[in-house]
């Protein structure tokens, strides 16, 4: 039960999609408040896509994230906004399509 009212809710932005984004964007969407979720990269994850394993533990570092990034690409109320995939991007290969089609593209003028 939602102890929250948010019939009225008006949209949230949320700057960043790493791992602090992603989370504030699921907790706020899963509380049923609209969330637009922008990110300047064509990847979702932030610096931790860039890590192989976690210190101290030595786990996986993307796992948790791919958790969170494939959830906030399939909640409804989450809308991503980012630049279009390149070739090159660390996530490219690893996202289904499926998964990105609630995302929405806007190229960068710079």
């Amino acid at each position: 039960m939602n102890v929250y009212d948010t019939s009225n809710s008006l949209p949230v932005l949320v700057v960043g999609a790493g791992v602090a984004g992603l989370s504030a964007a699921l907790d706020l969407a899963r509380i049923g408040i609209p969330v637009h979720l922008v990110e300047r990269e064509g990847y979702l994850g932030g610096q931790v896509m860039r890590l192989d394993k976690l210190y101290p533990s030595d786990h996986c570092a993307f796992c948790p994230v791919w958790t969170d990034s494939a959830a906030c690409l399939a909640h409804p109320l989450v809308i991503i906004h980012s630049t279009p995939f390149r070739q090159n991007n660390i996530m490219t290969s690893t996202l289904d399509s499926s998964l990105t089609d609630n995302m929405s593209y806007q190229t960068s003028s710079s």
